[in-house]
């Protein structure tokens, strides 16, 4: 006797779509400020809206005197809160229509997207740190030139800031001005042929030792003229903790007749030092 029988077709709206890993790897390939700060996703993966980070008070060496006792210095240390209170999402609908007539591989192509998203999300609100760097400032005016970078340099090296893991993070306008400077492209400067480019994204150039970003998430201030503001920094200025990295909600609707699919992430950024980074303005 011949039996009907449930089937991935029949009970398609019962399958969830699983996009969580290519969503994830996206966003990682997109990311460029969060790349370069000090991170601290696991020490709030588990629990928490508030991460307190111990931040010891910067001692200073006495002299000591002949049969003399030495004096005991008591500081009051600080923490500095990290807020986890962002919360970025991406939520699309797709009709079934779409998927039964579209030759491309729909998922793959909102994995990109919205992966690109919520980089661009996390990204944006490290570069909006720009606002707490007050101490260290250069105006390049209409260009960046050398001399703008050694002065940034400089700044750091004037705060005792290590010269490790020092990056320079530019908007496309600094990157033109930066790349027309031959000495941080040219072979026989460089020892590399033409601009560097490598598994970190957006890596354009090394400049005395800080390596050189380019990311559209730079803040431009309006003004008469309208500034971009670069940022030359310490790992160790900002930091970020991502909770939860981008997870994919998904649901059949019967009433869209289509599967709404959601992509989500929650984050806190905040600056530890801002003496460790330099606004280096330019005029757009």
């Amino acid at each position: 006797m011949a039996t009907g029988a449930e089937t991935v077709t029949t009970d398609a709206v019962f399958i969830p779509e699983v996009w969580s890993k290519g969503v994830y790897e996206n966003l990682k390939a997109k990311l460029v400020f969060a790349n370069l700060v000090t991170r601290y996703d696991s020490d709030v993966k588990s629990a928490g809206d508030v991460l307190h980070i111990p931040t010891p008070t910067q001692e200073s060496a006495r002299d000591k005197s002949a049969n003399t006792d030495v004096t005991f210095d008591t500081f009051t240390d600080v923490d500095i809160d990290l807020n986890i209170d962002k919360h970025k999402y991406v939520a699309k609908v797709i009709e079934d229509i779409v998927k039964v007539q579209s030759r491309y591989d729909m998922r793959s192509i909102y994995e990109k997207e919205i992966g690109y998203a919520l980089a661009k999300a996390i990204d944006g609100q490290l570069a909006a740190l720009e606002s707490d760097v007050s101490t260290n400032t250069v105006s390049a005016g209409a260009a960046i030139e050398d001399a703008e970078i050694i002065d940034a340099q400089q700044k750091l090296d004037a705060n005792d800031v290590d010269r490790d893991d020092r990056f320079f993070v530019v908007h496309p306008e600094a990157m033109a001005d930066i790349l027309a400077l031959d000495k941080f492209t040219r072979y026989d400067a460089t020892g590399s042929a033409g601009v560097q480019t490598g598994a970190q994204n957006g890596l354009i150039a090394d400049a005395y030792g800080a390596k050189v970003f380019m990311t559209t998430q730079i803040v431009e201030t309006a003004g008469s003229p309208n500034l971009l503001q670069n940022l030359l920094f310490h790992k160790t200025a900002f930091a970020a903790a991502i909770q939860q990295s981008p997870k994919m909600e998904a649901e059949y609707s019967v009433d869209k007749l289509g599967w709404k699919v959601a992509g989500h992430t929650i984050f806190g950024v905040v600056t530890q030092d801002e003496t460790r980074a330099v606004n280096v303005t330019l005029n757009s």
